[in-house]
């Protein structure tokens, strides 16, 4: 996943262990087990200061199962958030987990910050301020999006893979999609022999919408399993980053 190339590249810019940071963030003491790399700097304006919540650094992750709870992200200065393990997103700063296609928190957060006119040395005070908090909710009912953009610095015309849970057989699906602005224009939208695809049609048949929404009627045929996969392609002339925490889905 393009997640954790993003990050293996803000990992090497990381400050050195004995940097002053937040005390929330202390460098581990020689008595504790190091947990991986929590938090850097930033290198650029399109590279900005971040941090990882839980994930998988060392053998054991170092938070908690989010099956059947409800996480919150929180803080400010928050400019890209993304939750893998298979997380759910339930609302703008929210996400939740199911039995067979989560697991264990793994948020990765980059703020906003301000750099210098040469775009070298960052202002830290705008990061490192989000928290990551879970509390048992039991199963949550509902269509959402797995969190599966994992990256802002996708191509264009990149190709995403849209995974929602909670959809049944003869549902029609109503998906929006928008970036950090606005709409996202969406073409090559395809759910396969699962479903028929309702938005504008191109010259050569392929569907496409350039507000990003459109709907899916599912056939009542084939089985898809627990989680419905709808694929799209970033439109050659969308230049905004596709924001699934502000995106919706319905039935």
């Amino acid at each position: 996943m393009k997640l954790f190339t993003l990050l293996a590249a803000a990992v090497m810019a990381q400050d050195d262990p004995t940097t002053a940071r937040p005390a929330s963030t202390a460098a581990p003491t020689t008595e504790e087990a190091d947990p991986g790399p929590p938090l850097w700097d930033g290198n650029a304006s399109d590279m900005t200061c971040g941090q990882q919540f839980g994930g998988f650094w060392k053998e054991t992750p170092r938070l908690e199962n989010f099956v059947n709870k409800t996480c919150t992200i929180a803080g400010p200065n928050i400019k890209y958030k993304y939750a893998g393990g298979g997380a759910f997103i339930t609302g703008l700063n929210t996400f939740t987990g199911y039995e067979g296609a989560s697991s264990f928190v793994d948020v990765i957060v980059f703020y906003e910050q301000a750099f210098d006119e040469n775009d070298e040395n960052g202002d830290n005070s705008t990061c490192w301020l989000a928290t990551v908090e879970c509390e048992d909710s039991g199963f949550v009912p509902g269509v959402y999006f797995m969190e599966t953009v994992n990256d802002y610095t996708h191509s264009k015309n990149g190709n995403y893979n849209l995974q929602i849970s909670g959809v049944a057989a003869g549902d029609t699906i109503t998906i929006d999609l928008q970036d950090d602005d606005g709409d996202f224009a969406t073409q090559n939208i395809s759910v396969g022999v699962f479903g028929t695809v309702k938005a504008d049609a191109d010259a050569w048949g392929g569907q496409y919408n350039d507000l990003g929404s459109f709907t899916i009627e599912v056939d009542g045929h084939f089985p898809f399993g627990d989680i419905f996969n709808v694929y799209v392609t970033q439109q050659p002339g969308e230049t905004g980053v596709l924001n699934l925490w502000k995106s919706t889905v319905s039935v």
